[in-house]
């Protein structure tokens, strides 16, 4: 649906676990018909294009083309095979309807257990350079990303993910509360 949707209307989508940590402007500003960024390239599996993230102005070719192919290459025991697997063959074909933005763009630091317990992790030092944080300022966010995309469902993230409460982002330093508790604040 949320293709469909794109396609009919534009617009921006985010997948329920995506944290935005700084405006899309000068994206949506780029003149792009179709933005969307990779996931990390990962040994031992396949290269991957995020649709977690997502922004594209009515009537895109790139989703078009896409849902056309989705319905015959569709396979319901795995997910990833017929949407973020096979993006980049739709983009391969069709480079000047999608600008795909680097991996840190949504996806970093990354789905694999140590980003994840890097990001989560309590026993983790407070990683300046991992966050990119400016400590200066009052605004904490990933230097090169616009958003954070959890990977919600993966082995690696999910144990991390169910302990995030209100008050354990208040009260536990982890790189991940640090980013997002002044978002609590607002």
């Amino acid at each position: 649906m949320r293709f469909q949707i794109l396609l009919l209307k534009g617009g921006i989508y985010l997948d329920w676990d995506v944290i935005v940590l700084k405006p899309f402007t000068e994206l949506l500003n780029s003149g792009h018909p179709m933005l969307m960024g990779e996931e990390k390239r990962v040994p031992g599996y396949q290269y991957a294009i995020s649709n977690a993230v997502m922004m594209a102005r009515p009537r895109s070719r790139f989703i078009s083309q896409w849902l056309s192919e989705l319905k015959h290459i569709f396979q319901p025991n795995c997910y990833t095979c017929h949407s973020v697997g096979h993006a980049p063959h739709v983009v391969e074909r069709m480079p000047t309807d999608v600008k795909v933005l680097p991996w840190k763009a949504f996806c970093y630091p990354g789905w694999e257990k140590a980003p994840a317990d890097a990001l989560f992790g309590e026993n983790h030092p407070i990683d300046e350079q991992l966050l990119g944080l400016n400590m200066d300022s009052s605004k904490k966010h990933f230097h090169e990303s616009y958003a954070i995309h959890l990977f919600e469902s993966h082995q690696n993230l999910v144990h991390h993910i169910q302990k995030l409460t209100e008050n354990y982002v208040n009260t536990v330093d982890t790189n991940f509360n640090l980013i997002v508790r002044p978002l609590l604040q607002q």
